[in-house]
């Protein structure tokens, strides 16, 4: 559901097809933990506090999430509102409010780690002006989505019904 294998298989046609030079850290500890240590060239990090994680977004390039299926995950929110490129599977639910092709990220089809080495290699190859651009893009794109707005939105509906 995640499509940690997807990654893993994306990444390394990333660095061998694509002569892909950025790292990928993958945080967290869930049940996959074990597998993506099994993985070549894969940094692997497990439950990291708000300190920590703040590191790693400054250190970051884009965000990935590679999920098969997942409708609608605060963590794209949460990592376009500090400002970094996303790179997204077309099978993420709230990607349509988070992410615009090219303006701030990239998308790819879910499952298919040729299209997600793709867009790994498009996002690493752009110039620092314009992954500080694309990082803009999307806090732009996350400011629009504060909970007084979608609050209003919701109250909105229900008034009328």
């Amino acid at each position: 559901r995640k499509g940690v294998d997807t990654l893993c298989s994306a990444y390394q046609i990333y660095r061998k097809k694509y002569k892909g030079l950025w790292k990928l850290a993958c945080l967290g500890d869930g049940p996959l933990r074990n597998f993506l240590e099994e993985q070549d060239d894969i940094e692997v990090y497990g439950y990291v506090n708000h300190e920590e994680m703040t590191r790693f977004i400054a250190e970051a390039g884009a965000f990935i999430l590679p999920s098969i299926r997942d409708v609608s995950p605060l963590v794209v929110h949460e990592f376009a509102s500090v400002g970094l490129p996303l790179v997204l599977s077309k099978s993420i639910g709230n990607r349509h409010l988070f992410l615009i092709d090219g303006f701030n990220g990239f998308s790819f089809e879910s499952g298919v780690p040729e299209n997600l080495a793709n867009a790994m290699s498009r996002v690493s190859s752009l110039s620092g002006e314009q992954l500080k651009n694309m990082g803009e893009n999307s806090k732009a794109l996350a400011s629009q989505h504060q909970a007084r707005f979608v609050a209003a939105s919701l109250m909105s509906v229900i008034a009328k019904t």
